[in-house]
């Protein structure tokens, strides 16, 4: 979207955010909610499942992901 007018947020200088975009800009710093452990859980398992390659197969990282 070379065309679309672009804003600068106030206390992000560096972000740079498109007018399309602004209401999910503006709702993911306002909102109480967030989805953080859902992704902190998935980046366990893909952690877990990195030091684990090629070791062995889903019964390691299974024994692995209920001790951590």
């Amino acid at each position: 979207m070379h065309g679309s007018p672009r804003w600068t947020l106030v206390g992000y200088p560096r972000c740079s955010v498109s007018h399309a975009d602004l209401a999910a800009v503006r709702a993911g710093l306002t909102e109480e909610w967030s989805n953080g452990p859902t992704e902190g859980f998935v980046h366990k398992l893909k952690l877990l499942k990195r030091q684990g390659y090629g070791r062995a197969g889903f019964d390691l990282l299974r024994r692995r992901m209920t001790a951590a």
